[in-house]
């Protein structure tokens, strides 16, 4: 199950991850394919959190979103 935050900034992000963490063992949270959204996804990654990325529209972003964990 995915959960996408609507935030734009990494601080909001990462307090709509908390919430959205919440809501079940088995949520995804979902984050932007941005700056922040990467580092938040990093962040909410190492939490033990499964993390996918929204926006994706190249090979190379792709790398960048494994690379920080989704």
């Amino acid at each position: 199950v995915s959960a996408e935050v609507v935030a734009t900034e990494y601080k909001d992000m990462m307090a709509e991850a908390k919430i959205l963490a919440r809501i079940a063992e088995n949520v995804c949270i979902k984050v932007p394919l941005t700056l922040d959204g990467l580092r938040a996804c990093k962040d909410i990654r190492s939490e033990g959190r499964m993390v996918n990325v929204t926006l994706c529209f190249s090979a190379t972003q792709a790398l960048l979103a494994a690379k920080a964990g989704a």
